[in-house]
């Protein structure tokens, strides 16, 4: 089958072909490389290196266009550039962490981080609750508003993010919802991919670190492992505010025998 050249390149146009021929002819060697896009059979796009050469034979003169895939090149890049990020954003938070004194100053800082580490979508802190399956909604951040849903969510055994809970794992999964959300929040239907790691702590994770992206297989090994950085940075900041709580109540000679230091959380906002 013969493929005329805007089969093969979704930008090639008549007049974009001279221009190009064009400004071969006044380059040193007729030679030149460029990035530009091809197009796969399905319609989809990806990017190459083409190094394009005008030659002069007998039959006339030809264009000799030589291409390589870039798509895993890019990706690798993209990763790479990805895990700097992380990281970066990681040391700044274990720092942050030491200056906070109370666990909502800490989780506020823990999920703008996070978020502002996967450059877009939303973060939410969830605690664990009064009861063994409980969660409730702490903060979240990414949007836009102040979210009105009930704060409080049952992960029931068949629930998908059961092993956050039975087995201290992480969770990462794709949309659409359909009617099921994994998360009783209306909010949840705009976006196409979840991913939540549990905060660890003795007895089982004390709390769950949930990323969301619009495009379904936002999440792969690297933001897991991302989440999962932040979430144990969580933990032992909230233990260190544990032992400082509990060893400034053993020392106060103030408080009645039955008093306990108690933590106020606000309520879940941006």
């Amino acid at each position: 089958m013969r493929l005329r050249a805007r089969d093969i390149r979704p930008d090639a146009t008549s007049g974009t072909l001279r221009t190009e021929t064009a400004e071969l002819q006044g380059v040193a060697g007729r030679t030149n490389t460029v990035i530009t896009e091809y197009r796969r059979k399905d319609g989809s796009t990806f990017p190459v290196e083409s190094r394009r050469s005008l030659l002069d034979t007998p039959q006339g003169r030809v264009l000799v266009v030589n291409s390589r895939d870039l798509s895993e090149r890019m990706s690798a890049e993209k990763r790479r550039a990805a895990q700097a990020r992380y990281q970066k954003k990681i040391s700044k938070l274990g720092q942050a962490a030491l200056s906070k004194r109370n666990p909502a100053e800490l989780v506020a800082k823990a999920v703008q981080s996070v978020l502002d580490g996967l450059g877009g979508g939303a973060v939410a802190y969830l605690e664990r609750g009064s009861t063994e399956r409980e969660l409730v909604l702490r903060r979240v951040a990414g949007l836009g508003s102040t979210p009105t849903d009930s704060a409080v969510v049952r992960i029931e055994p068949g629930n998908p993010l059961a092993p956050l809970i039975d087995q201290s794992e992480p969770v990462v999964l794709n949309g659409p919802w359909q009617d099921a959300l994994p998360l009783p929040f209306e909010w949840l239907r705009r976006y196409g991919a979840l991913a939540a790691v549990p905060v660890p702590a003795d007895g089982g994770p004390r709390g769950v670190v949930c990323a969301f992206a619009e495009a379904p297989g936002a999440f792969g090994p690297e933001e897991t492992r991302f989440l999962g950085a932040a979430a144990s940075m969580v933990s032992a900041a909230l233990h260190r505010l544990d032992s400082e709580a509990r060893l400034a109540t053993s020392r106060s000679s103030t408080h009645s025998p039955g008093c306990r230091t108690a933590r106020c959380w606000p309520t879940a906002s941006r």
